[in-house]
């Protein structure tokens, strides 16, 4: 099983590196079909857990693809 957190909101400038905090808590995280994690599945995920896969990109440009 995959979770999935997205960050809220945009960083203050584009280009600009920040630090950022993933919060360990179900009702911050995904499953892949949308639908919020519930205790169940955060614990199975966390209990299988053999990496953790960082993505992170920001751009204002629509001409830019990632």
């Amino acid at each position: 099983m995959r979770l999935l957190y997205r960050r809220q909101g945009n960083p203050l400038e584009e280009g600009i590196y920040q630090t950022v905090s993933v919060p360990l808590r179900e009702q911050y995280w995904y499953r892949e079909d949308g639908r919020i994690a519930n205790r169940e599945h955060f614990l199975m995920t966390l209990s299988h857990l053999t990496m953790i896969i960082v993505k992170a990109s920001y751009t204002i440009s629509t001409e830019e693809v990632a």
